[in-house]
């Protein structure tokens, strides 16, 4: 298993570059696109995280949160 989180190198800058050009030309700030591309982001690890990781480890982690 790998420790190092490398998938930012597999995003397409161009596109994200592209986004933020047209966004900005409809007056919108980057920072919405920042915010919208980080809930898109949590919302696709939360259901890879609850179809990897066996329950018994998703509860486990969720007492030790609340700790």
């Amino acid at each position: 298993m790998k420790n190092e989180f490398n998938f930012a190198d597999n995003i397409d800058k161009t596109k994200i570059t592209l986004i933020r050009h047209y966004m900005a030309e409809k007056g919108m700030d980057s920072a919405d696109f920042d915010e919208q591309l980080a809930k898109e982001i949590n919302e696709a690890v939360e259901v890879m995280y609850r179809k990897y990781v066996p329950r018994a480890v998703r509860e486990l982690f969720a007492q030790e949160a609340l700790r």
